[in-house]
């Protein structure tokens, strides 16, 4: 008797692995803010959403080479 393993792979969708732009930042606080908090608000929002956006698209990458072999 000979037995044969099939070994199907389902593949992520296509709007998991796509690339996406870098979203516009949002409107400053509506709060009275001296311009060094709003650059103080500004520079922190933005280091840690270009981190998480940055984290995203490795993981994404990564999904697409997994996908592609």
């Amino acid at each position: 008797m000979t037995v044969k393993t099939k070994i199907v792979r389902i593949l992520p969708p296509d709007e998991l692995t796509a690339p996406r732009p870098e979203p516009r930042m949002p409107a400053v606080p509506d709060r009275d803010l001296v311009l060094q908090d709003l650059v103080s608000w500004y520079e922190e929002w933005i280091a840690q959403w270009r981190t998480a956006f940055r984290q995203s698209e490795a993981d994404k990458a990564a999904i697409r080479d997994w996908a592609s072999d």
